[in-house]
C-alpha cells in the first residue's frame, strides 16, 4: 500500500472520528440539571444567577437597615449544580459576575458522592482577558453514567451559562435530587466560609453531610444580626424549614461595637420573627466560636464569654416559655487556636481543618440532642469506640462494646478519606500505612475519634 493509499485512509478515519465523538450543548434551564443551596435563582436560557436572597432583602440599599453587604450576600457558598450523564469530558460554562470575586474562583466536584477534585480559574487572568466567561473541565472517570455534584466557591459570585457533553451519548439523564431534611444555615463570615475556599469546606456544609440535610447557607460575610434577615426567612421562604444554625453577634460586637444589651434584643427579635414563620424548625443557637479578639473598633475591651451568656439566656429564657425546639450549643467548646485560619492575623474565622472539625463535632452534638429530652445539652461523646495506641506509628487497634464496627473511614482534617475498612467484628487492627504524619478522623458507624500519626 502507498502513501497516498495511507494518507486517504487516515483522512477517513480522521473524518469518521467526527461523527463518533460529537459535542453537544445544554442550556442551563434544562430541566435535568438541578440546583441546591439558594431560594432565589434568576433562571433563563441564557444563564443561570445564583440567589440566596431574595431581591426585597437585596433592595435594602441602606446597609445600617439590612445590616449585611449585598456584594457577601451575591457570593455562591453552599450552591451545587447537580446532573448524570455518560459523557467523557464535561465543560461547565461560567461567568464571573461584578461584586466580591476572591482571586481563585474555586469549583469542587464529586462523582457519585465521591469528592474527587477542586478545580481553580484565577480571577486576574478574566480581568486581564476582559472577558469574564470561563470553563471548567471535568473528565469522566470511567466509561458509562455517573452523577456530578458542583460545589461552587465561598467568596465569589459564578453565573452558570450551561454545559457541553462530549462523548457517550452527548446528553443528561434525568435524575431527581434525593429527598433530604432542610437546613439553613445563618450567620456572619464565619458562617459564610471565610478561611475557606468552596461551599463544601464550610463547616454548615460538613454538618449537613454528616447529618443527611440539604443545605442552605444565607450567611453574609460582614453581617451583624439583621432582622430583615429573619423576615426574609418568614415572608419569603414558604417552604418548610427543618433545621437551623445561628451563629451572629462577633461583627455587633467588635464592628458595630454594640453592647450585650442591643445585642440581645436584636437575637431575641430575629428568632421571634423566625419562629412566626416556621413555628416546627428546631433551631440551634451556637455560642461565638473562640476568637483572639478582645476589643472593639472603639478600643473597648470585649469578653465574648459575656456574649456566649447572653446566647444561653435566650435559649435558657425561650425553652421555660414553652419552646421545646430551641438549643443552644457553645461554639467555644469545640474550636481553640488551633482551629483558626490565619492566627494572630486572623482572630476569628475558621481555617479548612478547623471548620471540618468544628462540623463534625457540631454534627456530633446534634444527634445527641436530637436524642434527648434535653432542650439545652452540654457535650456528651456518643462515641462508642477505643483506639489503641493513640499517638500511633504504624497500627492501632479499633474496638467496641456496642455490636460490631461496621465501616471504617480516615479522614485528614480536610475531610479527603485516606483510608477505608471494614470489620464485621468488634475489635479490628488497621494498618496507617505510607500516610504522613499528622491529625486525623477515624470515623466507624459506633462513632468517631481523633488520632494522631507520628
Amino acid at each position: 500500500m502507498n502513501m497516498k493509499s495511507n494518507y486517504l485512509i487516515l483522512l477517513m478515519l480522521l473524518y469518521a472520528g467526527q461523527f463518533i465523538v460529537g459535542q453537544t450543548f445544554v442550556s442551563p434551564d434544562d430541566s435535568r440539571i438541578k440546583f441546591t443551596g439558594s431560594y432565589f435563582n434568576k433562571v433563563s436560557d441564557t444563564v443561570v444567577i445564583f440567589r440566596r436572597h431574595s431581591d426585597a432583602f437585596l433592595a435594602l440599599t441602606d446597609w445600617n437597615e439590612s445590616l449585611a453587604s449585598d456584594e457577601n450576600a451575591n457570593t455562591n457558598t453552599g450552591i451545587t449544580i447537580n446532573f448524570r450523564t455518560d459523557a467523557a469530558t464535561i465543560d461547565i460554562h461560567s461567568r464571573m459576575l461584578p461584586g466580591n470575586n476572591a482571586w481563585n474562583l474555586y469549583v469542587s466536584y464529586y462523582v457519585d458522592g465521591d469528592s474527587l477534585e477542586t478545580l481553580k480559574q484565577k480571577r486576574d487572568d478574566l480581568t486581564a482577558a476582559g472577558d469574564s466567561s470561563f470553563i471548567y473541565t471535568i473528565n469522566a472517570p470511567s466509561a458509562g453514567e455517573h452523577s456530578y455534584r458542583i460545589a461552587l466557591s465561598t467568596y465569589s459570585t459564578i453565573a452558570f451559562e450551561g454545559l457541553t457533553l462530549t462523548g457517550g451519548s452527548e446528553t443528561l439523564v434525568d435524575e431527581p435530587l434525593p429527598e433530604k431534611p432542610v437546613y439553613v444555615a445563618y450567620g456572619n463570615s464565619i458562617s459564610h466560609g471565610r478561611g475557606q475556599d468552596v461551599g463544601n469546606q464550610t463547616y454548615p456544609w460538613v454538618l449537613a453531610e454528616e447529618m443527611g440535610w440539604r443545605l442552605n447557607n444565607i450567611a453574609v460575610g460582614g453581617s451583624k444580626t439583621s432582622v430583615p434577615m429573619a423576615e426574609m426567612v418568614k415572608n419569603e421562604i414558604t417552604s418548610e424549614i427543618d433545621y437551623m444554625t445561628i451563629l451572629i453577634g462577633y461583627n455587633d460586637a467588635v464592628g458595630y461595637a454594640k453592647d450585650t444589651t442591643y445585642y440581645r434584643e436584636k437575637l431575641i427579635s430575629f428568632i421571634d420573627t423566625v419562629r412566626a414563620g416556621h413555628p416546627e424548625t428546631t433551631i440551634f443557637v451556637l455560642g461565638q466560636t473562640y476568637t483572639l479578639t478582645t476589643e472593639n473598633s472603639n478600643g473597648d475591651p470585649v469578653d465574648f464569654d459575656d456574649w456566649r451568656k447572653v446566647q444561653r439566656y435566650i435559649v435558657d429564657s425561650l425553652t421555660a416559655a414553652g419552646d421545646t425546639l430551641i438549643h443552644y450549643i457553645n461554639g467555644a467548646t469545640f474550636t481553640d487556636y488551633s482551629s483558626l485560619n490565619n492566627p494572630p492575623d486572623d482572630p476569628v474565622h475558621l481555617g479548612i481543618p478547623g471548620a471540618y472539625s468544628f462540623g463534625l463535632a457540631l454534627a456530633e452534638v446534634i444527634k445527641n440532642t436530637l436524642n434527648s429530652s434535653t432542650a439545652v445539652f452540654s457535650h456528651k461523646s456518643n462515641s462508642y469506640i477505643s483506639v489503641f495506641p493513640n499517638p500511633a506509628q504504624k497500627y492501632i487497634t479499633v474496638s467496641t462494646d456496642n455490636g460490631v464496627l461496621g465501616k471504617i473511614g480516615l479522614f485528614d482534617m480536610t475531610g479527603k478519606k485516606v483510608l477505608s475498612s471494614y470489620s464485621d467484628s468488634q475489635i479490628t487492627k488497621i494498618s496507617l500505612g505510607d500516610i504522613p504524619d499528622g491529625i486525623y478522623l477515624l470515623k466507624t458507624e459506633k462513632g468517631t475519634r481523633k488520632i494522631i500519626k507520628q
